[in-house]
């Protein structure tokens, strides 16, 4: 029998299996973080413009409002744990209309657990000698729940948290048992090893979001009564924040354009397979819409969570709680006096109470905010859209408009109240990174000397290559874009919508904005720079001044914009589903593999849905991609001012260096400094930001001029100091949105070295075609640019030709420059170029507990630099609000004769960083070891890419295994299931599978796998053809078993022919081939092929011996046994 929470929470025997306040403020960004004041919404002395009551915000640095005291906090949990049992209430009658049907009631998830039942929980394990996968792994066997129910918040080796969706019975159930064990353990043993609570609706509120709202200037414009005030709301922009003339110029206020949003997470399985987002989310707003409408403090409002009756059918159908009693930091069901009106925390709390009274509560109850709402599902989410009232000159409608700050956030409280919903956001508009100014950067880029392309002259440019572009528009017409004749074959989405005839532009999606740019517009100026190549006929090309870095690649181009509105978000599904394309055409083309997005969002680095979003779509769905982002232009708001996506783990953000010569004002310091403007790190999470810096501060990028065709620069060389553009087809343009796409074209630059074949992971030559052409992962990019990164010398100075800040120094590892400047001819081996030794490993799949290990023999005998080790993995999503975002902590480090080196710049683990560098200078001779650790994963395990440079050779690769083993969960092997092996039965490092090509004999060919028994004989596990008619000709067969612990294995391949037979195959393991043998002559009648190998007491596969020809297999009792007979022993004494 379960006990009553109040005795949970009075007890003392079972109290340290609560999760307490001080214990989520280490693992989430929250509003109980936010310690300012922000009570005085209501001054009487100061009235607003529309005539209710304005904000007045004292910044107090002290501890009220949003931090209560533990004895608070129980109260709230304890408010969390009842609203949980009866939040599934949905039949009631809506006050808007009819009966409304519940699109949770009787929903199933898989057929175990009633999805309306469904609440959010947080549950923190500390359970020693564990991982924060095997933690995970007991939650869910305990609770009976998918894997996907569970969600990593914090996974740190001391402890792992997670978001757990499961019934409260069953939470209670299991705190419960927690409670039981801890009771039996002696008196000297610790307690409180796991730790759990309700997800309540104040932690589904990111720190900073209600400040946000309250000081956002442009959420609530001033009081329109006639046109005239309208004229007065026209702003004046600075035109050219960074040149010497402070221009500036009007811009009309446009009531239209006004746009605000919340986004929207739900807790996984809380959408049932029979609907859609979309219908959740209509279910969600309603229900708002519904308590908005109910007076607090009714007797029947407040006695839903008194009551102490559990069962829920004695509850009136049309039941409907207020807002401010569903909310715990307003509620008032839970004071010690019933009589008492006031809310659960008094006055401590009246920024709620106060939006409340003055929003859901006040005589015109929103009407118009809510009336006006927009939903639009997104990626699993979806968004609550706000528009401007439609009578903007009514006193009356505006204040019940979303204009009121008062109903927006009432709006927020009843989202967040909703147990279906995990974490509820301000979305903040898409700003694009770049300001006029001017630059060429392709040399700066590739080797940092002057004038010196060196991967230009290798023909190692972009080609072969589609590049993308996701922004506001594109202009096709201007002579670095263009071709000799337009094509409509490349507007559309997806598959659909490209023409790979094209010189420039292959691909078009129309479908979200409008087919056009703006006059001077952001997404021609930043494809230009990424791609442009001067053609003034479509046909002949020639260099030009505004030439891109990646000048060989083709375009792909999504269009965000419609109207000239600004940029909006499509949807990150949405966005790289149709840039992406896995293969276009019959010739196969690919579409991007290197995407640029020149825009942001403003969280102040903290981890939000959106980064959610992105980091799941690379790790899972397109391994292969590297998202190119601008770091944004916030530099001078400090730390922490790198913007989203840029801030999100697996995308690759990009800070801003100058440049040199005549793409720079006289004064600026060049090369090796940053700009200030370029946004900072570190994350909320302390993560390392921006990655990298590329030249941005001016750029010379090309024009969108509407109407013309042809548009293109001049004969002049272009000079900033003169504002020489030399042409009306180009222009100077400056900011974190130039060094984007100049970073991308040299990431586009690095994929067509691999896919050329200068370097694969078994040898780096620097030649075309000495190697074999593979596709490199997305992590493996960003490994190699980050691995030869160069630290900046110089610092940051205030442009234009300001000072050198004495006050912010560059260091290496820092939240300035991250990694440093890119440097191509520093990353990777180039034949004649430079001298330099390479080994990389791309997208490895590594078991949790387990190491690899590579052991090197520096050899300076032809070359002389550093050893460069780099690390790069695209890590799991984490929790919104995160203060601990990494989910599988894989650690880097080196071991030397005279101790062990840690990256970067630590003297110890990086326990932070997705991408770990290790630089350091060992002597000739020495043998160095280095180890990539998967010491603590959430998930069973991790596929990670390694890129090193240096002088040496190698020595040795090795894979560690834990001392125990630990179990398998079959949910996390779905990813990693190579084909039709029981994905429930086998581990993906265990995963054996044989591919056979049989050429033009597949009748002739026969072939066993077998395995040694314990007792000396054989079994055959799996082989064929069992008949006499063999295989088809020219076909290739694939057949998955699974390998055991400590076993010998042996795969024999015969020709049962007189002649000789052609063919092939292949033995790969855990997804990586093993062995590839081709058979010609020498195979004939009765040879056989044989490879040996063996499994340690892991499982994993350890090689024997080299493939060997025999001239038969003695079998006992029938020569076919073991070629493809039914038999499964022979003599011990001739296995393997």
């Amino acid at each position: 029998m379960n006990l009553p929470f109040a005795m949970y929470v009075h007890n003392n025997t079972v109290s340290t299996t609560h999760v307490t306040r001080d214990h989520i403020s280490k693992i989430m960004h929250t509003a109980f973080d936010d310690d300012i004041t922000l009570q005085l919404l209501h001054d009487d002395r100061v009235k607003t413009r529309y005539g209710h009551d304005r904000q007045i915000l004292e910044i107090r640095r002290k501890e009220i409002i949003l931090t209560p005291d533990e004895d608070s906090w129980q109260k709230i949990i304890q408010h969390g744990w009842i609203w949980s049992k009866r939040h599934h209430i949905r039949k009631q009658t809506s006050r808007r209309g009819g009966r409304r049907r519940n699109l949770r009631s009787d929903v199933t998830d898989g057929g175990s657990k009633d999805a309306s039942k469904i609440s959010p929980f947080v549950v923190c394990s500390a359970n020693e000698d564990q991982s924060g996968f095997q933690r995970g792994q007991e939650i869910v066997e305990k609770l009976g729940i998918p894997k996907k129910h569970v969600q990593t918040v914090s996974n740190t080796m001391e402890e792992s948290c997670f978001i757990v969706s499961s019934t409260p019975a069953a939470m209670e159930s299991f705190q419960s048992e927690i409670a039981r064990e801890e009771s039996a353990l002696p008196e000297d043993k610790p307690k409180g090893k796991v730790k759990l609570g309700p997800l309540v609706d104040a932690l589904k509120v990111p720190g900073g979001t209600v400040m946000g709202i309250l000081e956002d200037e442009d959420w609530s414009p001033p009081k329109i009564e006639s046109e005239a005030d309208l004229k007065k709301l026209n702003k004046r922009k600075r035109v050219n924040e960074f040149s010497y003339d402070n221009t500036t110029e009007v811009v009309e206020f446009n009531v239209q354009k006004w746009s605000k949003s919340f986004m929207v997470e739900l807790v996984p399985g809380s959408v049932p397979d029979e609907v859609g987002i979309e219908d959740v989310g209509i279910d969600i707003l309603e229900y708002v819409k519904d308590m908005a409408q109910i007076p607090p403090g009714t007797a029947s409002s407040t006695s839903y969570l008194r009551s102490n009756n559990t069962d829920n059918s004695t509850l009136s159908a049309g039941y409907v709680i207020s807002t401010r009693e569903a909310f715990s930091l307003t509620a008032t069901a839970l004071n010690d006096d019933e009589s008492s009106s006031n809310a659960m925390f008094s006055d401590r709390h009246s920024v709620w109470s106060t939006a409340l009274s003055k929003g859901f509560e006040a005589p015109h109850g929103c009407q118009a905010m809510l009336d006006s709402l927009e939903l639009r599902p997104i990626d699993g989410r979806f968004e609550v859209v706000l528009h401007p009232p439609s009578q903007f000159m009514k006193q009356a409608a505006v204040e019940s408009s979303a204009w009121n700050k008062h109903c927006a956030l009432s709006l927020l409280i009843g989202i967040s109240v909703h147990p279906s919903v995990q974490s509820v956001e301000v979305s903040q508009p898409i700003v694009l990174a770049s300001i006029e100014g001017k630059t060429n950067p392709q040399w700066i880029t590739q080797s940092g000397q002057y004038n010196q392309r060196p991967f230009f002259s290798m023909n190692l440019d972009g080609n072969g290559q589609v590049v993308a572009v996701a922004d506001g528009g594109l202009d096709i017409d201007n002579c670095y874009l263009r071709d000799s004749s337009s094509s409509d074959l490349i507007y559309g989405r997806d598959v659909n919508g490209w023409d790979f005839s094209q010189r420039k532009v292959v691909h078009y999606d129309d479908t979200f904005g409008d087919r056009t740019d703006e006059s001077m517009g952001h997404g021609t100026l930043v494809s230009g720079i990424l791609a442009g190549r001067k053609s003034t006929d479509g046909i002949n090309e020639e260099a030009g001044y505004a030439d891109g870095t990646a000048p060989g690649s083709r375009l792909a181009f999504f269009d965000m914009e419609e109207a000239n509105y600004g940029i909006a978000d499509p949807g990150v599904e949405r966005l790289l589903k149709s840039l992406y394309n896995p293969a276009v055409g019959a010739g196969g083309n690919k579409g991007a593999r290197v995407i640029n997005a020149s825009w942001g969002r403003s969280y102040y680095g903290q981890y939000t849905s959106f980064c959610r979003q992105y980091d799941a779509a690379l790790r899972n769905e397109y391994p292969d991609l590297l998202l190119v982002i601008s770091a944004g232009n916030t530099g001078r708001e400090g730390a922490s001012s790198i913007q989203d996506p840029a801030s999100c783990k697996n995308s690759f953000a990009v800070g801003s260096s100058l440049s040199y010569g005549t793409d720079s004002l006289n004064g600026e310091m060049g090369v090796e400094y940053l700009a200030d403007y370029s946004s900072r790190g570190p994350t909320q999470d302390n993560r390392m930001k921006p990655d990298i810096v590329a030249p941005g501060h001016f750029v010379m990028g090309t024009v969108a001029i509407p109407g013309m065709v042809g548009e293109c620069d001049g004969d002049s060389e272009p000079d900033v100091d003169y504002d020489n553009a030399g042409g009306s087809g180009v222009k100077y343009t400056t900011g974190t949105s130039m060094a984007s796409p100049i970073l991308a074209g040299a990431a586009a630059i690095l994929r067509q070295y691999f896919e050329e074949a200068y370097c694969d992971p078994s040898i780096c030559c620097g030649s075309k075609g000495c190697a074999t052409s593979f596709n490199p992962s997305g992590s493996l990019i960003k490994a190699v640019l980050m691995n030869g990164a160069q630290p900046l010398t110089g610092g940051v100075q205030y442009v234009p030709s300001g000072d050198v800040l004495s006050d912010q120094p560059l260091q290496p590892y820092d939240n300035n420059q991250g990694m440093g400047r890119v440097n191509l001819i520093n990353s990777v081996p180039l034949a004649g170029e430079n001298n330099m030794h390479m080994k990389v490993v791309n997208s490895k799949f590594i078991v949790n507990g387990y190491k690899d290990v590579i052991t090197l023999l520096i050899d300076k005998s032809d070359c002389d630099r550093q050893l460069s080790v780099t690390l790069a993995w695209y890590d799991p999503p984490a929790t919104s609000g995160c203060k601990n975002c990494i989910v599988n902590d894989l650690d880097l480090f080196v071991k030397t004769s005279s101790g062990v080196v840690y990256p970067n710049g630590r003297n110890s683990k990086d326990s932070s960083n997705t991408v770990e560098r290790i630089r350091m200078s060992p002597s000739d001779g020495e043998e160095v070891r280095i180890v990539v650790d998967a010491k603590n994963f959430a998930t069973y395990g991790e596929k990670y890419s390694l890129a090193i440079t240096g002088c040496f050779s190698l020595k040795g690769t090795s894979t560690n295994a834990p001392i125990v083993q630990q179990e398998f969960l079959v949910d996390d092997i779905s990813e990693y299931s190579a084909s039709s092996i029981e994905r429930s039965l086998c581990p993906p490092d265990r995963h054996f599978q044989v591919i056979l090509n049989t050429s033009n004999d597949g009748e002739q060919l026969k072939w066993n796998f077998i395995k040694s028994l314990s007792d000396g004989g054989i079994e055959r596990i799996i082989g064929g053809p069992t008949g006499s008619s063999g295989y088809e000709n020219n076909s290739e067969y694939f057949f998955s078993t699974c390998l055991e612990p400590s076993t010998r294995y042996r795969f024999q391949l015969r020709n049962t022919s007189g002649e000789s037979i052609e063919g092939w195959y292949k033995l790969t393991y855990n997804g990586q081939e093993i062995f590839n043998s081709q058979w010609a002559s020498q195979n004939q009648m009765g040879r056989v092929s044989t490879f040996r190998f063996e499994t340690n007491q892991y499982g994993l596969y350890e090689q024997l011996a080299s493939t060997t020809f025999t001239a038969h297999v003695e079998l006992s009792e029938t020569a076919d046994i073991g070629i493809g007979g039914d038999e499964t022993s022979y003599d011990g004494s001739r296995h393997t």
